[in-house]
């Protein structure tokens, strides 16, 4: 982590972070430490958690800084960090309408707290509910239910959902400044004229989490996965520009107020092409930034657990885009796709589950971002282009197409600015130096500024065991106690890696091809830690294995050493 500082007689000068004084680091640490609860505001409560993710990320920059971070990190045992509690909170939104004003975030999740509950306080909820709804009489009954089944962790039973709903719709209505908000209750089933009542003029940026309801034995249920059910919020919130959505399963209908969006993020959704079109064809909706992040890499992780859904087909996603009023509009596109196929390290029965699906390897990846004349930023994973499991489908063993030289070239926009690949694997390299070699001739792609390109975790060890072998040739390649035991290098993963850099540097362009993974989408430090560990090599793991090989739980050793591992570990290496 760099510091950009500049002084009178150097203005470009740069100064690493640890080489500051001890005493300030020290003290930009101590700043994100909140103070102790409770919280009053939700905005409050969420700067205090925010503090110590912000830590967590700092640590995982260098070993250095961990070293100093961590100790801050442990703080966190011995600082409470309470939200006042749902009702205490909306006993004070209804009874000062100061407080109601100066709100301008609000959060309703299932883990929030109930919080302390005063005599009357129940009754004062349920009067204004009617003001609100005069037809709901036993609101208050319900709140009652609501936090005796909240007690006993039940949030998603069917009764207690909709009556959080409803906690959520008397606050919104008494939240008239709110700018963000982070919600996983429904609204549609309220009456129409209380729905339209409802206006959130300033709501700028929303968050809806999809949320499965268990029924109940009345044989209710509220399809909390379907964002079309969202939609009263929508028409509340006219000037909404970003919008993310997260666990969501389908979208019904399409959504007609979503006139001033201009992006949007869909996080570990299961939607199908059908759902994405609907969305993103909602009429006169100009995007200018697409995101999705995919939650699926378990086997990616190389995990024995079965299959937990499937993701869009990448090509998909490209042709919904294409299909909306976002083509003309879209700047920025990040589509983070994990798992489709990876089989490039498939050595048991289990890998093989992805022959079983129904892939299309000619139609289903990324084709052309051209038709986007104002992409300006583009990052994605290579899933999204090619994998190696494609020389495994019955029929497309001998197809280079998806990695050609030509690959990159004939997918970017001309006038794309910034690029990201991640998770790549040496069988593209041929596309990236084709890609690299145009735009040293400086003919095409001239206003591209930075490329950023992130190894899989396979290329990490190949490129990384190749080097020692380079730099130390007394290493063997056969385990001189065990010849059937060996490895295998690429002594020109180096020098091709050296070559991208230069070509794009030559021609202008800021370039990295670090030795580390693009991180997971995820905050499951152990999947984070899994990542990194799989692409870890070192000379007293030469010989113990391949450690891409399937486990059955995350591993957790000492050091990050694959002779650890024990019986963990396969009996060859296939690196």
């Amino acid at each position: 982590m760099d510091l950009v500082i500049r002084h009178p007689e150097a203005s470009n000068s740069t100064v690493s972070l640890l080489d500051l004084p001890t005493d300030v680091v020290l003290e930009l640490c101590r700043s994100f430490l909140p103070v102790n609860g409770p919280f009053l505001t939700m905005k409050d409560h969420e700067d205090a958690t925010d503090g110590f993710e912000a830590l967590a990320r700092l640590a995982r920059t260098c070993k250095a800084l961990s070293y100093i971070v961590i100790p801050f990190l442990a703080r966190k045992r011995g600082l409470k960090q309470p939200f006042m509690g749902v009702v205490p909170y909306s006993i004070k939104v209804l009874r000062d309408p100061e407080f109601a004003h100066s709100e301008g975030r609000f959060t309703m999740i299932p883990s929030q707290t109930i919080g302390r509950l005063e005599a009357g306080d129940v009754d004062f909820m349920s009067r204004c509910f009617r003001n609100l709804n005069p037809n709901r009489t036993t609101f208050g009954i319900d709140v009652a239910r609501y936090i005796q089944f909240h007690r006993y962790q039940r949030p998603t039973l069917i009764a207690s959902y909709r009556t959080r709903c409803e906690i959520t719709l008397l606050l919104l209505s008494n939240l008239p400044n709110i700018t963000s908000a982070t919600i996983d209750c429904l609204i549609d089933r309220q009456p129409l004229q209380v729905r339209a009542s409802l206006r959130l003029e300033y709501l700028k940026c929303v968050k809806f989490i999809g949320v499965k309801t268990t029924i109940g034995s009345l044989g209710q249920h509220m399809d909390g996965v379907n964002l079309a059910n969202y939609d009263p919020y929508f028409h509340a919130a006219r000037n909404l520009k970003t919008l993310e959505v997260e666990n969501m399963e389908s979208c019904s209908s399409r959504l007609f107020s979503l006139v001033r969006l201009r992006s949007i993020s869909f996080v570990n959704c299961r939607m199908g092409t059908a759902d994405m079109t609907r969305i993103l064809s909602s009429p006169r909706l100009r995007l200018r930034n697409f995101v999705y992040l995919t939650s699926l890499y378990d086997h990616y992780l190389r995990k024995l657990i079965p299959t937990r859904g499937q993701e869009m087909y990448p090509n998909d996603i490209i042709k919904s885009l294409k299909d909306g009023d976002a083509r003309d509009h879209l700047s920025t596109l990040v589509v983070d796709l994990r798992e489709r196929g990876d089989l490039s390290t498939a050595r048991q029965p289990e890998d093989l589950w992805y022959l079983a699906q129904d892939h299309n390897a000619v139609f289903h990846f990324m084709a052309s971002l051209k038709g986007f004349p104002s992409l300006r930023q583009v990052n994605i994973t290579q899933q999204c282009l090619w994998e190696p499991y494609y020389h495994l489908v019955t029929g497309f063993k001998k197809d280079i197409t998806p990695k050609r030289p030509e690959r990159l070239i004939d997918l970017l926009p001309e006038a794309i600015s910034f690029f990201t690949l991640s998770d790549i694997t040496m069988d593209f390299f041929p596309a990236i130096i084709g890609l690299a070699s145009v735009v040293n001739s400086k003919k095409r792609f001239t206003h591209l500024k930075q490329v950023h390109l992130y190894p899989h975790p396979n290329l990490i060890r190949q490129i990384t065991h190749t080097k020692a072998h380079l730099d130390d040739f007394t290493l063997h390649t056969s385990n001189l106690k065990n010849p059937r035991i060996y490895c295998t290098i690429h002594p020109e993963l180096p020098a091709q890696r050296d070559t991208i850099l230069e070509l794009f540097r030559n021609a202008g362009v800021e370039a990295e091809f670090p030795l580390e993974a693009y991180p997971l989408s995820t905050k499951d430090e152990n999947d984070l830690r899994r990542q990194r560990y799989l692409g870890h090599w070192c000379r007293n793991c030469h010989f113990h294995g391949d450690i891409l090989t399937v486990v059955r739980s995350d591993p957790t050793p000492k050091e990050e050493c694959v002779a650890g591992r024990g019986p963990e570990t396969s009996t060859h290496s296939h690196t």
